[in-house]
């Protein structure tokens, strides 16, 4: 059914959204969260419903986002993003599945853009967006972040196989057909489930018009921990699906998801070294442009010293496991 929906604004956490048709899923976002949700008024003539699943937030997330005609589902505990995301998508009535985290605004024409788009492209799996150059924070290293993230996924090809969860769309059929994301996993769960959709021939449109403004702010310390934790979160995985965890789901996933033929070719295993060379640089990068701006402070080559004895044997770990 139809449904005008507007945002408050509060703050950012893990969220998703569900329904072709919107869902999203938050944790303590009670001060930006229902950030998500204003833009949505400004979509005419497209029909979606609202879903916003709450992770257990110990804040006035619920509170807030009960102002807006969405419907609420509570987990009944903190678990994560992945199996917040499925929940929404289970409660949603839409043939398209649009995810956001509550930390993302998007744009008044979003789901237009999106809906046509796949419209458009009934080959497609989904549609991805990408984060805009606009950054809410002016502290150096956020906007780092956003820009590298940014620059990313601007030099990736136009039909991908990983999406960002960030903002995702997928239709229902084929997250059906790869059972929704890992609610086992709290990180990394968009490359995991973007290879599983790519295996059966669900891959994305890469929108690079498709922006959205992303509310995470960074300091020395959580961009230096988020990082480590992925790079090692990535080679646990890969490591996972070396010893057998590929092997066991290409013995049960079906063919395609749209049970035809495949229009794309098969899923190249691995990460094109580009990218894999961003990584590698990325960390010890972002240690490099801390040190400039310390320099004075005291000790920056120890700084240096010690981002390069860890970064470095897990980059090449990450590397090796390709």
């Amino acid at each position: 059914e139809p449904s005008e929906a507007s945002y408050a604004s509060g703050k950012p956490s893990e969220a998703s959204y569900a329904s072709g048709k919107p869902s999203e899923a938050s944790y303590a976002s009670g001060e930006t969260s229902p950030a998500p949700l204003e833009p949505l008024a400004g979509h005419p003539g497209v029909f979606f419903e609202v879903i916003v699943v709450d992770d257990c937030s110990r804040d006035a997330t619920v509170r807030r986002a009960r102002r807006y005609p969405a419907k609420v589902i509570r987990t009944a505990g903190n678990a994560g993003p992945s199996l917040a995301r499925n929940l929404g998508a289970a409660s949603a009535r839409g043939e398209i599945l649009v995810f956001v985290d509550s930390d993302v605004v998007i744009r008044p024409d979003t789901l237009g853009r999106i809906f046509d788009r796949m419209d458009d492209r009934p080959e497609l799996g989904g549609v991805a967006g990408i984060t805009a150059l606009e950054c809410p924070y002016a502290n150096f290293l956020s906007r780092y972040q956003n820009t590298f993230l940014r620059y990313r996924y601007l030099t990736m090809p136009e039909i991908i196989a990983t999406p960002w969860a960030s903002l995702m769309a997928v239709r229902r059929d084929a997250f059906a057909a790869v059972d929704g994301f890992d609610a086992a996993m709290k990180t990394y769960e968009d490359y995991d489930i973007g290879y599983r959709l790519g295996s059966v021939d669900a891959f994305f449109y890469l929108d690079k018009e498709l922006d959205f403004v992303h509310h995470k702010q960074f300091r020395f310390r959580r961009l230096f921990t988020d990082y480590l934790r992925k790079v090692a979160n990535m080679a646990s995985y890969h490591l996972r699906m070396r010893l057998g965890g590929r092997k066991a789901w290409e013995a049960k996933k079906p063919r395609t998801w749209h049970g035809h033929a495949p229009h794309f070719p098969p899923l190249p295993v691995g990460m094109p070294a580009g990218a894999v060379l961003n990584y590698l640089i990325a960390g010890p990068t972002i240690i490099n442009a801390v040190v400039a701006l310390a320099l004075g402070a005291g000790g920056p080559y120890l700084w240096v010293s010690l981002g390069l004895l860890l970064l470095g044997p897990l980059a090449l770990t990450r590397l090796w496991l390709y």
